[in-house]
């Protein structure tokens, strides 16, 4: 088991090529997006390679939240409270050894770190699972780590992620249910075709 750190990040069991797109990711957002960088440093505990991701290159994992207030009258939060609270605990991102480590693969499960619950609750009107993607890819874009060769990638192994400004994407049932066919928009969102 090796660890180093990477802008005070730990990483755990990453290969070069994962530390040196790490490194890329890291040191823009840290010089280019302070507002970023304060979140991203707040919320990411490790980097760390594992074995299987079940068919994915990379997982943003956030901690455990505790459901209930720990005062005097243990109560349960309200599901609006652990949602949001989701959004602001620390957590680790995991990549598969096997993934080909680009900075906009670091970059996206970054996203998923920075993501705030208002940018969520503002694109999940349509389906929560594309708007966690949405919010994810949006950071790759500000960052600057969108490029051809990253979507090239990403269409080819993971579609899922693919959800960039003019792509389409299909939410729901395909076989034998309705499906429905949006656009992403230039601010990250769906809109029915």
């Amino acid at each position: 088991m090796s660890s180093t750190f990477v802008c005070d990040i730990q990483c755990k069991d990453c290969p070069a090529q994962a530390l040196r797109a790490i490194r890329v990711v890291l040191r823009r957002v840290q010089h280019g997006y302070p507002w970023d960088w304060s979140r991203l440093r707040r919320r990411v505990r490790q980097f760390e390679t594992v074995d299987d991701l079940d068919e994915a290159a990379g997982q943003w994992f956030p901690d455990p939240v505790t459901h209930t207030h720990t005062g005097p009258t243990r109560f349960p939060l309200p599901r609006c409270c652990r949602m949001e609270a989701a959004f602001n605990t620390t957590g680790v991102v995991r990549f598969a050894k096997k993934t080909e480590f680009l900075a906009g693969l670091v970059a996206h499960e970054c996203g998923h770190a920075v993501t705030t619950y208002a940018q969520f609750s503002a694109r999940e009107g349509n389906d929560a699972g594309w708007a966690s993607e949405l919010c994810a890819n949006r950071y790759v874009c500000k960052w600057g780590f969108d490029s051809r060769r990253w979507r090239r990638i990403i269409q080819a192994q993971f579609g899922h992620m693919v959800g960039l400004p003019g792509t389409t994407v299909t939410v729901g049932s395909v076989s034998g249910g309705t499906a429905v066919t949006f656009r992403v928009t230039k601010d990250f969102r769906l809109q029915r075709f």
